[in-house]
């Protein structure tokens, strides 16, 4: 996991495949997809592969990033360009 950036309640981080179920769940929500633009994923499976296969960070230096609560440790979303 790189970390790119923590506040004091959050840390923002690289996808990474722990992060598979939090994002399946969040894409499932057709409130989440209308700001998004994505679309919903068919299992967590396909979230993980997602995940793995994701090269924004390769290609362009940036990409998502995954937002968890510090306290908690929880899944909140993702962010970014």
């Amino acid at each position: 996991m790189k970390t790119i950036l923590q506040t004091t309640r959050f840390i923002l981080k690289e996808f990474s495949a722990e992060d598979s179920e939090g994002f399946y769940k969040m894409n499932l929500d057709v409130e989440v997809l209308k700001f998004t633009g994505d679309k919903p994923f068919n299992s967590i499976k396909e979230t993980e592969d997602f995940i793995n296969n994701y090269d924004h960070y390769k290609k362009f230096g940036f990409g998502r990033w995954t937002i968890i609560e510090k306290i908690t440790g929880n899944y909140i979303g993702w962010c970014g360009l």
